[in-house]
């Protein structure tokens, strides 16, 4: 069954929503700055005109540091709903491509799922993005808009080798093979791990999505 995409005009909406949300909290952070100038000038002054000045910039102050923490907050949760949109996008788009064209890098599919999730007896605990099966595999894969190296360690040490144990039935019989879907990697800022280049040490089928959500089948790293 086809997947309808999400209205473009909904991504828009949450864009300009998180250009404002920065735009407002730049604006109270910038008077936050210039009341903490006035509070220090007013206290280093004997007078008490300058100390009820230094008092009333005060008040000033932690009314806007609270209004720019709520404003703070909103962003935060904009940008939040902005990315895990983006990343359901990805992830329905990459669907249909798969399907598309039968394959999960270089194995041929004759089945795929979405959304096999884990429970444990009251709520999902775990979830697999999309599965594809073949007569002698299955090809559990993974979606991330940005990759980073601990996603790949999660990937392959822990979600991977628990996949058998979830779903006996599915894999029973059957060779699992992990495949990570991606559309930006990113390396470790303190140890320069690279996560593509652990994705291909670990065995993993490693896809990068385009900026039309294209995928194509990485074998080795940049």
């Amino acid at each position: 069954m086809a997947t309808k995409k999400p209205d473009p005009e909904w991504r828009e909406e949450l864009r300009n929503s998180a250009a404002a949300a920065e735009a407002e909290r730049r604006k109270e952070s910038a008077k936050l700055r210039a009341d903490i100038r006035e509070i220090l000038a007013g206290y280093a002054a004997a007078a008490d005109e300058e100390r009820r000045k230094a008092e009333e910039a005060r008040r000033r102050f932690d009314e806007r540091a609270d209004k720019l923490l709520k404003s703070t907050r909103a962003l935060e949760k904009t940008v939040g709903n902005f990315t895990n949109g983006e990343g359901k996008i990805l992830e329905i788009e990459c669907v249909e491509t798969l399907k598309a064209s039968g394959k999960i890098g270089d194995i041929a599919i004759d089945e795929f799922r979405e959304n096999m999730l884990v429970h444990d007896g009251i709520r999902p605990v775990a979830e697999y993005d999309i599965i594809g099966f073949n007569g002698g595999n299955v090809v559990p894969a993974e979606v991330k808009r940005t990759l980073r190296p601990e996603d790949v360690r999660k990937f392959a040490q822990e979600r991977l080798p628990a996949f058998a144990r979830h779903f006996p039935d599915e894999a029973r019989g059957k060779k699992v093979r992990g495949a990570i879907i991606y559309k930006v990697a990113q390396k470790d800022a303190k140890t320069g791990d690279d996560p593509v280049q652990l994705a291909l040490d670990s065995g993993l089928i490693l896809l990068q999505a385009n900026a039309k959500n294209e995928l194509r089948h990485i074998t080795k790293a940049a």
